[in-house]
């Protein structure tokens, strides 16, 4: 869909920069970017990834990027039950 929106565009742009910020805002209003979406059955939808979850958690909880702990707790799958996830909040 994204890739799209830059094909469509390219024609009636007149310089990659113009290509650029068409691209950047489709990017930035695009659903998925700006919400998380709930399937209508209401399933949690696909597992995420250590480092996907590890992620969310420090954006959520301390408004900053994975730091080495939570990393590393990613990396060695402690974040999959949730007493791993309770420590790595707690710390």
């Amino acid at each position: 869909m994204l890739l799209n929106s830059i094909v469509q565009s390219l024609p009636t742009t007149s310089s990659a920069e113009s290509t650029l910020r068409a691209t950047i805002q489709a990017l930035l209003v695009h659903p998925e970017f700006l919400f998380r979406v709930e399937t209508i059955d209401g399933s949690a939808g696909p597992e995420l990834a250590p480092h996907d979850l590890a992620t969310r958690l420090a954006y959520f909880i301390w408004a900053s990027c994975p730091d080495e702990a939570l990393a590393n707790a990613a990396s060695h799958g402690e974040l999959a039950s949730s007493s791993g996830r309770a420590a790595a909040v707690d710390r």
